[in-house]
This record gives C-alpha cells, structure tokens and sequence, in this order.
C-alpha cells in the first residue's frame, strides 16, 4: 500500500495534486511498476478542497485519477470549508 500526498509536481502535473492526478498515479502505476493499493491521504484537507466543489467531488475525482481506498473520515474545522463533511 502506498498513501498519495496532496502534493503538486509540475513536472508530471501543473494543475492537480498528485491524489488526483491520473498523470501522477499512472507514473506510480506504469512507469514505476507498483501493483498495490494506492490510498489516499484525508480527503478533508483544505489544500485539496480548494480545487474541489465538494469531498463528494474530490472522492470521485480520485477514484477517476487511479485512487484504490478513500479516506473520507473526519470534518474540516477550519478554513472555508469548515461546515463540509461526508454526510452519504
């Protein structure tokens, strides 16, 4: 198993973090060979949310981008999503 970052790498991708990046996974996938379960890291982290609508969105986002496990526990205290949480 390994767990993705919320990470952005310009060189693989300039406009989505790694998590949901398909760019990023397929290089983890293809180029490196990893043939395990990618897991991603909270989905309720404010850097992530920026880009997202919703945790709905960036939970099918990052299933989209090669994600194996979610990690959707948890609510955002803070910042401007602080009254998101999974609620389905």
């Amino acid at each position: 198993t390994i767990m993705t970052a919320h990470i952005i790498v310009p060189a693989w991708d300039s406009k989505n973090c790694a998590t949901l990046s398909k760019k990023c996974l397929d290089v983890l996938r293809n180029d490196l060979g990893f043939e395990g379960v990618i897991l991603t890291d909270s989905l309720v982290m404010e850097g992530l949310l920026k880009n997202c609508t919703s945790i709905e969105d960036a939970a099918i986002r990052a299933l989209d981008a090669g994600c194996d496990l979610l990690i959707l526990g948890g609510k955002q205290l803070t910042g401007a999503h602080a009254s998101l949480e999974l609620t389905i």
